[in-house]
């Protein structure tokens, strides 16, 4: 044999010692391996009896089963004794599954052990054929427990949360943040939204059109995506038949396959929305009719007042801050001791009895102190509600005595108006004689200067004392006026150049050209227009400016003033004087209301009725040191009415041929109708009363001498007027003409006069010419 080297034989080793060596590195790798392994490695021989054993077990096997690997090898049975009693069975039959198809065998069951208790294992291992046809397995065994667990309660939430989902009584939806597309629903989604299942899933809330907002939703998820979740966030949902419901939705972002989805809990809160707004629409709507009582009303429960409603407040001044208590309020409405302790006895002693006996407690009449220290005489209402809670209503009756003296008052007014009436009803048949004797004096003297001139005077004399009869008329009895189309420009100047004439004012006049006509009484017009003039100029005592504007104007539906739309006459007056105070400015229209010594008190008053009575409005502006601005509006005619050229000479009536028949129970008026008649040529035949004229009438006619005028007197004391006579009349002949003459110029029947049958009015007092006129109106030129 040929060595090579230098090579010691007795440093080498043995073929048998190296086999050895390397068994052990192979263990030692194999047993560090293991080490590493979350489990125990075996392997394990199926003998050909059937039985097994395991011919490897990894050091781990203590951990798993609490056998050590020689106890394992020693005894196989010892593995099998540790599984569980329910889970052998199955972990045999998988075994021998394994063995028959030579595919891997794998199992989860549990095992018993003694000091760990139940734990969950899970094997797996790979079958083969040996040499000697056995079959080995070679395989691990870990320790599942804690996954199983985990798993079994994943299972049991999933389990829960289906459950939840599917029995909940709210709709639950699950979709994609991204685009809406629903994912999942529960039963009650597809009862909330009307839509089946099948319809709603896989399809996006804009396919389906429920959100009727759809920017509701955006905010939504915006709001999940800031915060997590969102809770209780209100929007309106569309059903499937249009329908719309106000819900409530709470929703929070889940991940599901690491895709962001809203899970969103619908509840529907439409009948809540609706009972609880008709709830709070009741609550307001008795506060609002509580505050809207002319009786203060406090609620209290005995100890602490709760609600004071505004009259209260306006009452007595005190506010809950300042009476929080009914001790406080005892306290400040009854500030005498004596009176407090006494009405305090009372009180307690009357809501005992009521509480005990359910009797009603009877009105206590107190006197209150208000906050600002006066003290008002109250009629106190208690009642006890539900039990617990006590109202307290308190009418004042302290304006009792003041609302009696004011009756009286406005009966004596009644009384003045009747007496006024009838004043100037005989002061017009009074003046009606004067006019007519001054007229019939004129003539008689015409030709002297001297006695012209007086004569003019005091006819203009007689025409303002009619003009104040009138007035008085007007204000007493609040009768309609005698209207006819004329023109209010004409009215502007005329009453603005009557007043200014001696005056320190400076006026400025700015009417529109094509001002339109009004349909009114003139007399009376130009009366409330002298008035407010007047008012104006007295508050310039050391002289300014009265600016005059009159205007067409169209008031919409909306107009100011309470008036109704249409066209209109605006007519304003705004001067530089010291102007009215506020408090003032609610009075001014008042009857006898003035602030100007020797003053009456009935210009505005009166100024006021006659708008009023021409369907007209009157307001006022004013500022204290600034002046004042009265404002009239008067409905139009429609036209400018054409400019009355003042006659230069009066043509003398003819009446020759021509019968006239005058009732009056005036003598006076009478008298001076038959002498002014008989002078401009008329047949005058004169009586006192209704049934006398329709007499003579009925006489005339039927002789064939027909009286061609009938003047009537509209009132006649104690016997038939004039509406009536003109009715039996007309019924002998419907053609007849029949004239009204009254000093009540403001009557209604003078008003209408062609709604009773007349032709024609002539208030009292009149001149000859005028009465001359209205008979050249009636029967014209003609033959009789």
């Amino acid at each position: 044999m040929h060595v090579r080297g230098n090579m010691n034989p007795k440093n080498k080793a043995t073929a048998p010692e190296t086999a050895e060596i390397e068994r052990e590195k192979s263990q030692k790798l194999l047993d560090d391996l293991t080490q590493l392994v979350p489990g125990i490695l075996f392997q394990t021989r199926m003998k050909s009896d059937g039985t097994f054993v395991t011919t490897y077990a990894s050091e781990r096997s203590y951990e798993i089963y609490e056998l050590s690997p020689q106890e394992i090898l020693a005894d196989n049975c010892s593995v099998f004794g540790r599984i569980h009693p329910e889970d052998r069975e199955r972990f045999f039959e998988t075994i021998h599954e394994s063995a028959r198809d030579l595919k891997t065998w794998k199992c989860d069951y549990r095992v018993l052990l003694p000091r760990q208790g139940l734990k969950w294992l899970e094997g797996t291992a790979q079958p083969a054929v040996a040499d000697d046809g056995t079959l080995v397995w070679h395989g691990i065994v870990m320790d599942v427990t804690e996954r199983k667990q985990t798993a079994e309660q994943l299972r049991f939430s999933e389990e829960k949360f289906s459950r939840i989902f599917r029995t909940s009584p709210d709709a639950i939806f699950v979709s994609r943040c991204c685009d809406g597309r629903y994912l999942d629903i529960n039963d009650a989604s597809a009862e909330l939204t009307g839509y089946s299942k099948n319809e709603i899933l896989s399809v996006t809330s804009q396919d389906l059109n429920v959100w009727v907002d759809p920017a509701e939703r955006q905010r939504l998820v915006q709001l999940v995506e800031r915060n997590g979740a969102v809770k209780g966030l209100e929007a309106r949902l569309r059903r499937k038949d249009g329908s719309i419901l106000t819900i409530e939705i709470s929703a929070c972002q889940v991940l599901i396959h690491g895709e962001p989805c809203l899970l969103s809990i619908v509840r529907d809160i439409t009948e809540h929305k609706t009972i609880s707004r008709a709830l709070q629409d009741s609550e307001e709507n008795l506060r609002i009719i509580l505050d809207s009582l002319p009786v203060a009303i406090a609620i209290t429960d005995g100890i602490r007042i709760q609600y004071l409603n505004r009259s209260f407040v306006d009452h007595f001044g005190y506010d809950l801050e300042e009476i929080p208590t009914d001790y406080k309020w005892f306290q400040r409405a009854y500030p005498e001791q004596n009176y407090r302790n006494s009405l305090i006895e009372v009180w307690t002693k009357v809501l005992e009895q009521s509480r005990r006996e359910g009797i009603p407690i009877p009105f206590m009449e107190v006197m209150v102190t208000c906050k600002d220290g006066t003290v008002r005489h109250t009629l106190a209402n208690t009642r006890i509600i539900h039990g617990d809670r006590i109202a307290v209503i308190f009418t004042d009756i302290t304006e009792r005595e003041m609302v009696q003296k004011e009756l009286l008052k406005v009966q004596k007014l009644e009384s003045l108006g009747v007496l006024a009436g009838g004043i100037a009803h005989d002061f017009n048949n009074i003046l009606t004689a004067v006019v007519g004797n001054v007229a019939f004096a004129k003539l008689l003297t015409e030709g002297s200067d001297r006695a012209q001139e007086c004569l003019d005077k005091a006819e203009n004399a007689c025409m303002r004392a009619a003009d104040l009869a009138r007035q008085l008329l007007v204000f007493a009895k609040g009768g309609q006026p005698v209207k006819m189309v004329v023109s209010l420009r004409r009215i502007i100047e005329e009453s603005a150049s009557l007043v200014f004439r001696g005056t320190n004012v400076r006026a400025i006049l700015d009417v529109d050209s094509n001002l339109h006509a009004i349909e009114a009484d003139e007399c009376q017009i130009s009366q409330s227009l002298h008035n407010i003039i007047i008012n104006a100029v007295q508050a310039m005592p050391e002289g300014g400016t009265l600016t005059v504007r009159a205007r067409n104007e169209v008031i919409t539906e909306t107009g100011s003033g309470g008036l109704p739309a249409g066209d209109y006459a605006a007519v304003s007056f705004t001067d530089t004087g010291y102007g009215i105070s506020s408090d003032d400015q609610r009075k001014i229209f008042d009857p006898y209301f003035t602030t100007k010594a020797g003053g009456s008190g009935l210009g505005l008053a009166s100024t006021y009725s006659v708008i009023k009575n021409h369907s007209g409005q009157i307001l006022v502006e004013s500022t204290i040191g600034k002046g004042t601005t009265f404002t009239i509006y008067l409905p139009s005619a429609g036209e400018a009415a054409a400019e009355v050229v003042p006659k230069t000479q009066t043509a003398k009536p003819d009446g020759n041929g021509y019968s006239v028949l005058v009732m009056d129970d005036d003598e006076m008026v009478t008298d001076l109708a038959s002498r002014t008649l008989r002078q401009g040529g008329y047949a005058v035949t004169s009586c006192a009363n209704g049934d006398e004229a329709v007499a003579r009438y009925v006489t005339a006619t039927r002789e064939g001498k027909p009286f061609s005028v009938v003047i009537l007197d509209l009132t006649v004391p104690g016997g038939m007027g004039g509406v009536d006579a003109a009715r039996r009349i007309l019924a002998v002949n419907p053609h007849a003409r029949v004239v009204v003459s009254s000093g009540y110029s403001d009557d209604p029947v003078m008003a209408n006069y062609r709604a009773y049958g007349f032709i024609a009015a002539i208030a009292k007092p009149y001149k000859p010419q005028e009465i001359f006129e209205v008979l050249g109106q009636v029967i014209g030129t003609d033959t009789p």
